[in-house]
């Protein structure tokens, strides 16, 4: 019989077991829906980068289409599992219009039954996949700029009309 690598992932006082698919917290099972039990754990697979909107549903919800409040409803649930607060983002971050980022430092440890062969934490990434406190602000800074300025108006001479409605006229026609 082949042995089975274990997979373990440990952030704050949590220990996530993938191979038996449950969520610890100082060794007392944190009850997860099956959906966000996958949401924490394609976010931790990813080691603090960005994980885009359509790429998480698409592996929580492999060949069905749902809404992206779906997506945001589990990912409200698994902050609350995991004790966040208002005050910022502890474990998950949004980033806006892109996706979500883990962004406690972690560590993965590959072990055969229980023999712990490697350990990864996400702060030993390159410096543009988790960023110092001072950076992350920057870049939520910027964000926000990007968010709360003037949509650009449709400078098209050709038609005068919203290359957007012609795209979808278009794809109506074919």
């Amino acid at each position: 019989m082949a042995e089975q690598t274990a997979h373990f992932y440990e952030f704050g006082r949590f220990r996530l077991k993938s191979d038996e698919r449950v969520l610890l917290r100082e060794e007392e099972l944190v009850p997860l829906t099956p959906k966000a039990f996958d949401i924490l754990l394609a976010l931790l697979e990813n080691d603090g980068r960005i994980v885009r909107k359509d790429d998480l549903m698409k592996k929580v919800w492999p060949n069905t289409f749902v809404e992206e409040g779906n997506l945001t409803q589990n990912v409200s649930l698994l902050r609350k599992a995991l004790g966040e607060s208002a005050n910022g983002p502890q474990f998950i971050e949004t980033v806006p219009r892109r996706g979500y980022r883990f962004v406690a430092p972690v560590s993965r440890i590959d072990g055969t039954n229980g023999d712990y062969s490697s350990e990864f934490t996400n702060e030993n990434l390159l410096p543009s996949a988790t960023l110092s406190a001072e950076a992350a602000q920057a870049s939520r800074n910027l964000e926000l700029e990007t968010r709360n300025s003037k949509p650009k108006t449709n400078t098209s001479k050709r038609t005068g009309t919203n290359p957007c409605l012609e795209i979808s006229t278009q794809s109506r026609k074919a």
